[in-house]
């Protein structure tokens, strides 16, 4: 199973993505995610829900980079 530092790095990383990629990425991105958490124990579907990473905002609109 994952370990807290994986889901973390999971969040942010798929948070990333939908947040500068196109939409069809970060979409798939975001759907990779709530699989991800369907399949999660609840004690780790916590830490994914809560993760405290967060990606700051692009300089560039979605997919213009």
């Amino acid at each position: 199973m994952f370990t807290i530092e994986e889901i973390e790095a999971l969040a942010l990383g798929a948070r990333w993505v939908a947040g500068r990629a196109d939409t069809g990425l970060g979409d798939a991105a975001n759907q990779a995610l709530s699989k991800i958490a369907a399949i999660l124990p609840v004690e780790l579907r916590l830490e994914l829900d809560n993760a405290a990473l967060l990606v700051g905002p692009s300089p560039y609109p979605a997919g213009s980079s």
